[in-house]
């Protein structure tokens, strides 16, 4: 492919409808609970919270072509929750970019889907200054805020309230968002890109959300027995049903 082909090339088509972008979150939990299983244990309670965050990116937001992923014109997603990756690469799949079947070998020896994709990143507070002094219009940070440590309950152990406010002292625009109401984080992010400096949504989510049995949890590393993740399977496979009766 030349220059000039990608150049030319216009970004996939994304999806407006919070209905259609619901039921894509929900596989995606579905997909999280698969990639899991094997192995046991994961970071699924942190994947299952973010799941409507990674769908409204990927599917509605993130200006990207799934047939050239490298294509110059595309918007950058960079992770740096890396425990966050089942989530991270059952949305690739979805979203066409990666092979389905190849991230069947999430977590196995030899496997490059990693069970932590970025650690080798890491992030600095220097990063946050300089983008809100330079004022970096095209940036938007989105803080997974579900109140979960290593140790437990985000309070009990420290606290970082308040989040939104200490991103505006560093000079970026930043607000509060249920990470689980679809057009609310759509019409979030629209602002964003209305904004003359970075942003920063506070997506607040829940633990193991669409799962009943999970919900809530506060467990970093969750073990995940198979009747447990049959359980996953049967609850999220129930909403579905239910919701394509309506």
């Amino acid at each position: 492919m030349s220059n000039d082909d990608r150049r030319e090339r216009q970004p996939a088509p994304r999806i407006a409808d919070p209905v259609e972008l619901a039921r894509i979150a929900r596989s995606l939990r579905r997909d999280v609970i698969e990639l899991v299983a094997p192995t046991r244990q994961g970071y699924v309670q942190q994947e299952l919270g973010a799941a409507d965050i990674f769908t409204v990116l990927y599917f509605a937001e993130l200006r990207l072509d799934p047939a050239d992923p490298d294509w110059p014109d595309r918007d950058r997603f960079l992770l740096s929750t890396a425990h966050n990756t089942a989530i991270f690469y059952a949305t690739l799949a979805a979203r066409g970019i990666v092979d389905p079947a190849a991230i069947r070998d999430y977590c196995r020896d030899g496997s490059v889907f990693e069970i932590n994709a970025s650690e080798r990143a890491g992030t600095a507070i220097e990063a946050t200054l300089f983008a809100g002094s330079a004022g970096l219009s095209n940036l938007c940070l989105i803080v997974d805020d579900n109140r979960m440590q290593v140790e437990g309950h985000i309070d009990k152990v420290v606290s970082v309230a308040p989040i939104a406010g200490k991103f505006r002292a560093f000079g970026w625009m930043a607000e509060d968002v249920d990470g689980h109401d679809i057009p609310a984080l759509l019409a979030a992010l629209e602002r964003a890109r209305a904004h003359a400096r970075p942003t920063c949504l506070v997506a607040a989510t829940v633990a193991g959300k669409g799962v009943p049995g999970l919900e809530g949890l506060l467990a970093h590393n969750l073990r995940l027995p198979p009747e447990v993740a049959a359980e996953a399977l049967a609850a999220l496979a129930e909403t579905h049903a239910g919701e394509d009766r309506i």
